[in-house]
């Protein structure tokens, strides 16, 4: 399990990016994968072109040459471990033996540079779609964030907040205007002005 917290570690090609969604981390992992097998590719090429020249050599060829040439291919990058192996069943005496055994090497490297060459083509394809597709994610993704962030209030939630929030000012509601106190008893309806009483009506007046 690989210590970074941004990467996973996968079996076959080692740690991988997660990426900031999953189309993402897809993406990398198949562009780990064309790496890994673009490298196993450059290795056989140059252990095919050290067979190669061993191969023209015909019966001449020794087994010092044979180590020479695995010197070079080491020298180059070719693990010495997969050169081990494949030095493990060659002839100790030179002759006829071993130039077979060569051309034999020879044509098994061929082989699997063929074969390694179909499956490079194929994860250079698949590395190609999910790459493709990780970039339309990653557009749409920032689409959205872009759309969010000009909305502002009227994003979703944003008018239950402009609703939730009190007015004032001259936007606030009108105060009802307060009643008013009536000034005397009213009048009665259709009752003529009341007069002075004078005379011997008035009251005290002599009868």
């Amino acid at each position: 399990m690989s210590d970074n917290p941004r990467s996973v570690n996968m079996s076959d090609v080692g740690p991988v990016d997660r990426g900031s969604h999953p189309l993402e981390a897809i993406s990398n992992y198949h562009r780990a994968l064309y790496t890994k097998i673009t490298n196993a590719d450059r290795m056989l090429s140059r252990i095919r072109e050290e067979m190669d020249k061993l191969t023209t050599m015909g019966d001449t060829v020794s087994p010092e040459d044979v180590i020479a040439a695995a010197g070079r291919v080491v020298g180059h990058g070719v693990p010495a471990r997969e050169m081990a192996t494949l030095l493990a069943g060659m002839p100790v005496q030179a002759g006829q033996g071993l130039a077979s055994w060569v051309q034999q090497q020879n044509q098994m490297v061929q082989q699997q540079e063929a074969e390694v060459a179909r499956v490079r083509d194929l994860a250079l394809h698949q590395m190609g779609v999910s790459a493709v597709r990780a970039m339309a994610a990653g557009d749409m993704i920032n689409r959205r964030k872009q759309s969010s962030a000009m909305l502002g209030p009227l994003a979703p939630g944003g008018n239950q907040a402009i609703a939730s929030t009190p007015t004032a000012g001259a936007l606030a509601p009108a105060a009802p205007a307060a009643p008013v106190a009536p000034s005397g008893p009213p009048a009665a309806p259709g009752a003529p002005p009341m007069m002075p009483i004078s005379g011997p009506l008035a009251p005290g007046g002599t009868g």
